[in-house]
Parts: structure tokens; C-alpha cells; sequence
């Protein structure tokens, strides 16, 4: 992971982050700071400080795409339904399990926790699917 600089029409230069996992680049995280031209001790004070802004954010993507490769997850808060129902689908492919089995699955959990666990469908027994409110 690189810091790089793109110039601007206007004379500044925009920061991104140059990533590279596992051998193949990943698209440029343009990181919305800017250098601008040093003509004085103040802009060169700015410049610094964006530069250890942009130092920064790039630790803390190396740490992430670190935790994410030795599978940790540093975030367990909520999560919408949706995404869950995405990453256990992903899941299951690789286990070879068909989607019928992960609808049932989530039909059970509906049913157990229902309403606090997402709020977004509801479950009905006698039809086994489920239907979208929102």
C-alpha cells in the first residue's frame, strides 16, 4: 500500500492510496485531502499536517486488510439483515449447501428472534418465505 499523488488542474495534488493484495491492484482510494502549492511557512505547516493525515489513514488500512487476511474481526456491532444474508449465503457456497437450506436456517431465526433481530422482513409460517416490508 502506497500514498500517491494525482495533479489537479488547479495546481494542488490529491492524495489516494495505492493498494496491491495478493499480487493484484485493487481500485484507488482517493482519500478527499489535498496539497496545495508551498509558497509559505504556513503552507508548508498545512502540508505536513496532511501528509500525517494521509499516513494515518494508511495504517489503519494495513491494519484492517491485516485482521481481514488473519481473520479477525474487530467489528461485531450491528448489521443489517441484508449483508448478513449475503456473507452466509458466500458462506454456504463454499460448504455446498443449496439456498433452500440457508432460507430455512433464516426462517428459524426469524422465528425465534423476530422483530429484534431485523425488523426490515417478517416471517409467516404457513407459506415459509419471506416477504419484504420495506
Amino acid at each position: 500500500m502506497r500514498i500517491r499523488f494525482k495533479e489537479l488542474a488547479n495546481g494542488n495534488r490529491s492524495i489516494y492510496l495505492d493498494t496491491y493484495t495478493d499480487g493484484k491492484r485493487q481500485p484507488k482510494e482517493f482519500l478527499r485531502l489535498y496539497l496545495i502549492p508551498e509558497r509559505t511557512p504556513a503552507d508548508r505547516i498545512q502540508n505536513r499536517t496532511t501528509l500525517e493525515a494521509a499516513t494515518a489513514i494508511k495504517a489503519k488500512r494495513i491494519e484492517e486488510l491485516t485482521m481481514g487476511k488473519a481473520g479477525i474481526n474487530k467489528h461485531k456491532g450491528k448489521i443489517l439483515l441484508s449483508v448478513w444474508l449475503e456473507e452466509y449465503q458466500k458462506s454456504l457456497e463454499t460448504k455446498s449447501r443449496s439456498l433452500r437450506s440457508v432460507t430455512r436456517r433464516v426462517g428459524e431465526m426469524l422465528l425465534k428472534y423476530g422483530a429484534r433481530m431485523c425488523g426490515c422482513a417478517t416471517w409467516t409460517r404457513s407459506s415459509s418465505r419471506a416477504s419484504t416490508i420495506i
